[in-house]
């Protein structure tokens, strides 16, 4: 069972760096333009792959 709590531990630390990623891209996009927006959205090669 030591998998399945890592497995939580690593969505619940996702969620709280995907939280901050999302508070900090907001406020620093505010004055952008939505192409910036949109090429300053994090996709998925922006994170590392999750050790297995």
């Amino acid at each position: 069972m030591a998998s399945s709590a890592a497995t939580s531990a690593t969505r619940a630390a996702l969620r709280q760096a995907k939280g901050a990623l999302r508070k900090s891209m907001a406020s620093r996009l505010r004055g952008m333009s939505e192409e910036e927006v949109k090429s300053e959205s994090p996709s998925a090669s922006t994170y590392p792959p999750l050790a297995r």
